[in-house]
């Protein structure tokens, strides 16, 4: 394992910008439209950072800037050096919208519209980042190389929307309230990686008496990809292929394998569409107290992630037995058509899908529990109950186990197995759980015109477990490639090898995680503020008054860890107001 660690840096920066804006209102007082805004915007800067910085390497690092596939001997650095980079960038943003807003009311309904829409420009053709020196890098085979923002297309983006909010007066002084709306945004509009999406929402309330409400909504949010999961950058693997280091270091030799795929712009990348509904309940009293429920479900399925799609290439490995000879001088060279062994080595394309999804549940209160009117306190109470699963719906691919330690697969390493199982998506699930209220007191004092406050927050549940199903493998990917379907044939025969593995032995029938609980924790702040006159006053605040950092183990573990790390601190804020 290489390691490499930067001592002592310096580092600068130069911006530039320039700003037009410029936005209106017109009065049209037309039936479908009583005002119209408009807003455009551009702004051009320039930018220049640099970084300079000793690089050192704990037991040597080679240093791989290849940006083609093939065979290279690499520098081979044994001590620290000095090392600087500096980023360029000239980003370009120009916005255009325009809003419309009209009313129409009769005696007992009144309604408002808002429409409008938007396009945005966002483009950048600088080179980026880039070494001084690419044979001393700043960061040494970090983040594969530096890309240039040039080689990344301008983003262009459209959108467009349409809001009703309605009123409608009942009977019995009851009111019922709707906010609905849609929206739409494409995308690099005309392009073959274009993404559109339809956001559709509603939001509504009943007022039954009046104290008594009852509210619920549902809608969609979609999130779309970025500019590096539409033109992600090429993928480079690099292999060590032979590594000859005798104490006399001009007579070493270190060569490495650069395979280089290209990944294609992605065409079939969709937005991350979430999906969220709740309903709750509010109660208000004429003496000032107020209690507010609301339960709530998210649901996003169609988050990024990995797209798992295999490639397969040959790679060779010399050693001193078998590949790397020496000339007259004593100088090593490489036999190329003698090596030790060929890897057939597994590569992904490093292309993103929509194969993450996660579910939020969890129900929210909200209490004013009045006012202590002897001390003029109030007593506020809020918390939540909340959980979290989240799994993976992409392809789902594992080397098998029971590879025999001889075998040139297991020499080779973790990528050159000698095929590849692929099972069913989504069968483990992380689940987080949580229960923590926050109980406040907000004590004024008129006559010295100051107010004290203290919060007091405890997580009184902490819960966090992995679900494990069973599962059985129903293909493999043989080397060229090729996708063989498993039966269940083959798996009820223990004897069944495919490429001298044991089938048998690729069945997952693990059991769950233990869950893992921690004990209840608090944590309290207070605040302390005083009006010296209208436009001048300060606070005084601590936080974690108490210095509450206990040494707590979970459930699943005896080990002790420190919590509430690094939030006491106390201080003096004043202001002003001009």
């Amino acid at each position: 394992m290489n390691l490499h660690f930067w001592f002592f840096a310096e580092t600068g920066q130069k911006q530039y910008s320039l700003r037009l804006a410029h936005n209106g209102r017109l009065s049209l007082n037309k039936p479908l439209s009583r005002s119209l805004t408009y807003a455009l915007g551009l702004t051009l800067s320039n930018s220049n950072s640099w970084t300079s910085s000793i690089v050192s390497a704990d037991g040597g690092l080679p240093i791989i800037t290849s940006l083609t596939d093939g065979y290279y001997q690499v520098p081979y650095i044994t001590s620290s050096y000095r090392a600087s980079g500096s980023t360029v960038s000239q980003p370009l943003n120009f916005f255009a919208k325009a809003g419309n807003v009209f009313t129409i009311n009769t005696e007992k309904v009144k309604q408002r519209f808002n429409m409008g829409a938007e396009y945005r420009y966002e483009s950048n053709k600088a080179r980026g980042f880039s070494n001084d020196d690419n044979f001393l890098p700043l960061r040494p085979n970090s983040n594969g190389r530096p890309r240039p923002y040039f080689d990344i297309p301008a983003l262009s983006q459209v959108s467009a929307y349409l809001e009703d909010n309605l009123t409608w007066e009942l009977p019995l002084r009851m009111e019922f309230k709707l906010q609905g709306g849609v929206r739409f945004d494409l995308m690099q509009p005309g392009l073959p990686e274009q993404v559109s999406a339809l956001s559709p929402r509603f939001n509504a309330s009943l007022k039954v008496t009046e104290w008594l409400s009852i509210r619920g909504g549902w809608g969609q949010s979609n999130k779309t990809p970025g500019l590096a999961h539409l033109y992600p950058e090429p993928k480079y693997m690099d292999r060590e292929a032979a590594s000859y280091l005798p104490s006399d270091v001009s007579r070493q030799l270190v060569v490495y394998n650069t395979k280089v795929t290209e990944v294609e712009r992605n065409n079939s990348l969709k937005n991350a569409t979430n999906s969220k509904s709740e309903i709750g309940v509010d109660l208000h009293f004429k003496n000032g107290m107020s209690f507010s429920v609301v339960g709530y479900q998210d649901y996003l399925k169609s988050g990024f992630g990995n797209f798992t799609e295999y490639s397969v290439y040959y790679a060779n490995y010399y050693t001193a037995a078998q590949g790397i000879r020496q000339d007259e001088a004593g100088m090593p060279f490489i036999e190329w058509n003698n090596p030790a062994r060929i890897d057939t080595v597994f590569t992904t394309s490093g292309r993103i899908g929509n194969t993450q999804a996660s579910l939020n549940r969890g129900v929210e209160f909200d209490f004013n529990l009045g006012q202590i009117k002897a001390i003029r306190t109030s007593v506020l109470l809020s918390g939540a109950y909340m959980e979290t699963q989240t799994w993976t719906t992409g392809p789902n691919y594992a080397s098998p186990s029971g590879i025999p330690a001889s075998s040139v697969y297991a020499q080779g390493g973790s990528n050159t197995p000698p095929f590849k199982l692929q099972y069913p998506s989504g069968v483990s699930r992380d689940i987080d759980r949580r229960f923590s209220a926050n109980l406040r007191l907000v004590c004024n004092i008129p006559r010295m015109k100051m107010v004290a406050s203290l919060a007091n927050q405890v997580i009184f549940y902490q819960y966090r477990h992995t679900t494990n199903q069973k599962s059985d493998p129903f293909a493999w990917i043989d080397t060229d490639l090729s996708v063989h379907d498993i039966t269940q044939a083959m798996l009820n025969d223990p004897d069944y090898r495919i490429k001298g593995i044991l089938l048998s032995a690729q069945r997952r029938n693990p059991a769950d995680s233990q869950p893992v609980t921690q004990p209840p924790i608090w944590l309290m702040n207070m605040r302390l503020t005083k009006d010296v006159s209208k436009n001048f006053g300060f606070s005084f605040y601590v936080n974690n008054a108490f210095f509450h950092m206990p040494y707590q183990s979970s459930s699943a573990s005896g080990t002790l860890t420190e919590r509430n790390t690094g939030t006491f601190s106390f201080g003096v804020e004043m202001y002003v107001k001009i």
